[in-house]
C-alpha cells in the first residue's frame, strides 16, 4: 500500500463529491463553533462547564457522522449535506462506547506521558524556589532534567504507537454496527498490526503538505514586494489548505478500504484480541 495508491483512490472518491464533502466538514465545524460560542456566553463557571460537556457529547458523534459520509462516498452511496447529523446521532451510544474503550486502552500511556511532562518542569520550579530562598542549586538537577526529558520523549512515542492501533475504530464501527465497543477496538488493533508504520507515514505525508503550504505563505510575504500580490498569494494558499481537509478525510478512508482488501476481512472480529 503506497501513498500513490492511496492518492489515486482518494481522488476517485472526491471526483464529483468534493464540494458536498467540503460543505459537510464546514457544517460540522460551524455547528461546533456555534455551540462553543453559546457556552462562552454563560457567566457561571458551572453552567459553562456543564454546557461544554454537553457540546462534547454531541460533537464526538457528529465527527463520526462526517467520517460516515466519506465512507458512503467511497462505496458509491449517495449523500446529502446533513447526513452527518443523522448518522452521528443514530450511532450516539455506540460511538461513545467505542470512544470510552479507546480512552481506557490509552489511559496508561497517557498517564505515563503526563507524569513525564510534569517531571520535566520540576527542575525549573525547584530553581525558581531556590532563587527566592538564595539556596544553592543541586548539581544533580541538570541530570534529572535530562533524564526527565528523555522519559517524556519515550512516553510520547509510546503513546503515539499505542494510539495508532485504534485509528480505524470509526470505520470499523460503520461497517460493523452490531459489534460491541470492545470488539471494535480489538478489531482495529488486529487490522493495524503491522500497518502502524504505514499509517504514521500517511499522517506525516498530510502534515508535510500543510507545513509546505504555510512555508509558501511565509515566502510569499517575505519575497514579494507588492502587498496586493502577497495577499492574493496568501489567500490562494489558505484556500488550498481548506481544500486539503476533504482530501485528508478521504485518504484515511482509502487507507481503511485498501487495508480491508489486503486483509480480506476473513477473520472474525469477536475472536481477535489486542496484541
Amino acid at each position: 500500500m503506497k501513498i500513490k495508491d492511496l492518492h489515486n483512490e482518494t481522488m476517485g472518491y472526491l471526483k464529483g463529491h468534493f464540494w458536498t464533502l467540503l460543505g459537510i466538514v464546514f457544517l460540522e465545524g460551524l455547528v461546533a463553533s456555534i455551540l462553543t460560542g453559546i457556552a462562552n456566553q454563560f457567566g457561571s463557571t458551572i453552567l459553562k462547564l456543564i454546557f461544554s460537556i454537553a457540546i462534547y457529547a454531541i460533537t464526538v458523534p457528529l465527527s463520526y457522522g462526517v467520517i460516515a459520509s466519506f465512507i458512503k462516498v467511497s462505496r458509491g452511496e449517495s449523500i446529502s449535506s446533513f447526513d452527518f447529523v443523522n448518522d452521528g446521532m443514530k450511532s450516539f451510544k455506540k460511538v461513545w462506547a467505542v470512544f470510552g474503550r479507546t480512552v481506557l486502552k490509552l489511559l496508561l500511556p497517557a498517564v505515563l506521558m503526563i507524569i513525564a511532562y510534569i517531571a520535566c518542569i520540576v527542575p525549573g520550579i525547584v530553581r525558581i524556589f531556590l532563587s527566592f530562598s538564595d539556596g544553592e542549586v543541586p548539581s544533580y538537577l541538570g541530570t534529572f532534567n535530562i533524564i526527565a526529558l528523555f522519559l517524556a520523549i519515550v512516553a510520547t512515542v509510546f503513546y503515539i504507537i499505542k494510539s495508532l492501533l485504534y485509528a480505524l475504530t470509526s470505520y470499523i464501527l460503520y461497517d460493523n454496527p452490531e459489534l460491541t465497543g470492545k470488539e471494535i477496538v480489538n478489531e482495529s488493533a488486529r487490522m493495524m498490526k503491522g500497518y502502524r508504520g504505514k499509517y504514521f507515514l500517511l499522517s506525516l505525508y498530510l502534515v508535510t503538505i500543510i507545513v509546505v503550504l504555510y512555508i509558501l505563505i511565509s515566502l510569499i510575504s517575505v519575497f514579494l514586494n507588492s502587498i496586493i500580490i502577497a495577499i492574493l498569494g496568501s489567500i490562494l494558499v489558505i484556500i488550498a489548505t481548506v481544500a486539503l481537509v476533504p482530501y485528508a478525510f478521504a485518504i484515511q478512508v482509502a487507507f481503511y478500504n485498501l487495508l480491508r482488501k489486503e486483509l480480506d476481512g476473513n477473520i472474525n472480529p469477536e475472536k481477535t484480541t489486542e496484541e
